[in-house]
């Protein structure tokens, strides 16, 4: 995936009041965003998300995370999230400067 990771994953087990809601839930941080996933052993479900603001092969992830993981059946939603955000700082001096300039005329 190309990404940096800048610290250890952190992996929690669950156990709930319910039996089967135990699971294994981890956490890692990356340069780019992060990566999380959410298991549940007992119901054969599990969950990730990998939030990156640089682009990345979402079909090598995909295919990757089947094979690893041997998955049957997924449902798989890819949404390209924070592409409004300003690439450069001058374009991020820009939203701000409009942003106050907006909220000093509502007042």
């Amino acid at each position: 995936m190309d990404m940096t990771k800048i610290m250890p994953p952190y992996v929690f087990r669950y156990s709930g009041v319910v039996p089967e809601d135990w699971g294994v839930s981890g956490f890692v941080l990356i340069a780019e965003s992060h990566i999380s996933i959410h298991t549940f052993p007992d119901k054969q479900y599990m969950s990730i998300d990998m939030f990156s603001c640089k682009p990345f092969d979402t079909d090598l992830a995909v295919k990757t995370i089947k094979n690893y993981f041997k998955i049957q059946k997924h449902d798989i939603k890819v949404l390209d999230r924070g592409q409004e955000f300003p690439n450069t700082i001058r374009e991020s001096a820009q939203v701000v400067r409009m942003d106050r300039m907006l909220k000093q005329r509502s007042r």
